[in-house]
This record gives C-alpha cells, structure tokens and sequence, in this order.
C-alpha cells in the first residue's frame, strides 16, 4: 500500500487551504497512493487568523482555539499569576488506535494512551535568588501494547508501554558561567537532548525517533521512555549557536517493557 503524507502552509483564506488540500489529494491519488495523510492542521484557518469571511476581523471559533498558548482558558489570571513565580504546569494527553489488518503475528485492534503532567518551578521570580530550576514529570500509559500482535522491531506506536503510572523525570538545573553552562542532576530522560529530532514529533512509528542502536543498547535500553534513570548533564555553549553537551545516567535497573 502506498501512503502520501502532504504537508501544506496555512492561510487566513480558508477555502484557499482546503482547495489546495483536496488538489494535493487528488494528485496523490493519480499517483497510486492508498492512504493520504497531513502532517499538520493546514486545511483550516491559520492561527490567530480571520474568520475567511472577507472583511471581517472577528476570529473564528477554530482561529481562536488554535492561537491559544493552552487549551483551556485562564479567566481569573491564576495561571498567569503563578507563571509571573516561575511555577508552570502542562499535561498533554495522546490517544491512539491502531489495527493489524494483514500481516504480522495476530489480527488485532486495540487503543493505548498516554499522559503527560509537568510541573516546573524557575526559583528567582519567586526565591529573589537563582537557585535553580526544578521539574517533575509524571507520566500515565495504558491501554494494548500492538507490538505483540504486529512483531515489529522498534515499538510500532511511540506512546505504546506498560500499564503504569510514575514519576518518570525529577530534575534539578542551575545555569552557570552567565548563562553560558549548566548543569542538571537526577532522573534524567537523555532523549530530551540527546539523538531528538523534532521531525519525529508529527509521527507515530518509533523508529523516526531515537534509532535502534541507542534504543535497544544496553541490559534494559537507555535512560529514556518509558522508565528514565539517575544522571548527570553538563552543557556548555562557548559561542553562540554552538553547544557542547556530555551526560552520565544509569540505564533502567529493571526492564520497563
């Protein structure tokens, strides 16, 4: 089977968005593809953009959804009265479904999820001293593991892990040398700055993200998803654009998968 995979600019022109999608699927179509999917939410309105009626200025529900910094509103200003302290907190929740329809070990279908919960606390703005930045990051997976019933190599979903609900990082990092250095210690997920491709984001397979040779290293893999160990980063940053970085981190003590 064939998969075109289009990614297209956004407008404020709505029907000029979803006019070149549905060419961009038709060519693909012409083409032998078998499955068209985008990358991202470009056949709508652009964020922050007009509501594709000519003239006016209002937002669209759609525009204003997307142009907001998070999904839910702040109407008292809590959220931004405990950012202007240097405390943030974000959960994003995934949810996938996915089915073996030829191939592989079983015919299957079946829905996993995954949730993510991070607080981050900046000190100065609340300490009147730099001491550091702390954060913690919970995480919540459930649902089936597809890999048993597909046989794939690299995990064929990258939420996909074992039931369970746990503290995956605990870190602290203090900037030194006028921000030209830091340093970070504890539960540490290397993947955060080590072998991360922002590409891999807008994808489901694991292999666009760390490769197999790091990812299957090791007794039980590396400090990474879904089970992070203990470590220590050093980064430095002697010109600009231009970073050096090195960590040591145990790997899992126990097998996460």
């Amino acid at each position: 089977m064939r998969i075109a995979l289009i990614q297209q600019h956004a407008t404020d022109d709505r029907d000029e968005n979803l006019s070149r999608a549905v060419e961009a699927t038709r060519q693909a179509a012409r083409e032998g593809a078998s499955l068209v999917a985008f990358a991202s939410l470009a056949s709508g309105i652009a964020a922050g953009g007009a509501s594709g009626e000519t003239g006016s200025d209002a937002p669209s529900a759609v525009g204003d959804l997307l142009s907001r910094p998070s999904l839910l509103p702040d109407p008292d200003g809590r959220r931004a009265r405990l950012a202007e302290k240097g405390l943030a907190f974000e959960a994003v929740y995934t949810a996938d479904w996915l089915a073996n329809v030829r191939g592989g070990v079983a015919r299957k279908r079946g829905f996993l999820g995954n949730l993510d919960a991070t607080l981050t606390w900046q000190t100065e703005p609340s300490l009147g001293r730099d001491l550091g930045t702390f954060f913690l990051y919970g995480l919540w997976n459930h649902g089936e593991r597809p890999s048993r019933w597909i046989g794939d190599l690299q995990v064929v979903d990258n939420i996909e892990a074992p039931d369970s609900a746990k503290l995956f990082e605990a870190w602290w990092q203090r900037a030194l040398l006028d921000g030209r250095a830091s340093i970070l210690l504890g539960l540490y997920d290397v993947n955060s700055e080590f072998y991360a491709i922002d590409s891999a984001e807008i994808f489901v397979h694991s292999s666009f993200g760390m490769g197999a040779a790091l990812g299957a290293s090791g007794v039980n893999g590396p400090s990474t998803f879904p089970t992070a160990g203990l470590g220590a980063r050093l980064k430095v940053e002697p010109i600009e654009g231009f970073e050096f970085q090195a960590a040591v981190v145990e790997g899992p003590v126990a097998d996460p998968w």
